[in-house]
């Protein structure tokens, strides 16, 4: 199920043929002002389609059994998948957040912003 759609295209009305990255709502949970989501385990850290419709990507974020966000790209920008989302504004934990929160909480976001496994 989809809870947030976050549009990074240059070329907002390209629909035919988009890039998508799908990945826990939670994950969002570290940026400045959002909203929060409950953490879960056993879901994916994040998943990517290329060059199909915006329409077949919300489909496919839809189908997801647990709450998304989902990324939208121009065709061919996706060319780092786990790190081509993240922002300044989007970085994650730090090392020292991560140790306080467990791997539980921080999870994911933490390696996609860093690339590393909280220890």
């Amino acid at each position: 199920m989809i809870h947030n759609i976050i549009d990074r295209r240059k070329r907002p009305h390209r629909w035919k043929l988009i890039d998508a990255i799908v990945e826990p709502n939670w994950h969002d949970n570290s940026v400045a002002d959002s909203d929060k989501a409950e953490a879960t385990q056993g879901e994916i850290d994040y998943e990517e389609r290329k060059g199909l419709s915006v329409a077949d990507a919300i489909a496919w974020a839809k189908a997801f059994p647990f709450p998304v966000t989902i990324y939208l790209y121009d065709e061919g920008e996706v060319a780092l998948p786990s790190q081509q989302h993240i922002t300044s504004d989007l970085i994650g934990p730090t090392r020292s957040e991560a140790r306080t929160m467990g791997k539980t909480e921080a999870g994911a976001e933490y390696r996609l912003a860093t690339g590393a496994s909280p220890s």
